[in-house]
């Protein structure tokens, strides 16, 4: 009895982390889907170049960066260069 609550908590338990598919006796999660895509296109600063990373929902673009502390951080790019990208890639935005 104990095996069987045990199997079928973790039964709900991997259901609610995500959509789950199954087959015989193997759970397996579908990939989720991410809110960012870093894109192939480059960012050129100060002699480095960047992958340009975009926000499907809010179609922002940014390049992540490290600061001489250490710290990370992301720097948005212009309007001009996040429509550009917006329109290649066809994301649409409200």
């Amino acid at each position: 009895m104990k095996h069987l609550l045990l199997t079928a908590a973790l039964f709900c338990t991997i259901c609610a982390t995500g959509q789950t598919t199954r087959k015989g006796n193997t759970f397996a999660q579908a990939k989720a889907v991410r809110d960012t895509l870093v894109t192939s296109y480059k960012y050129e600063a100060n002699g480095k170049t960047y992958p340009i990373v975009v926000n499907r929902k809010t179609g922002s673009c940014y390049i992540c960066k490290v600061s001489k502390n250490g710290k990370w951080y992301r720097q948005y790019l212009s309007k001009e260069i996040r429509e550009a990208i917006k329109k290649e890639l066809n994301i649409k935005t409200k």
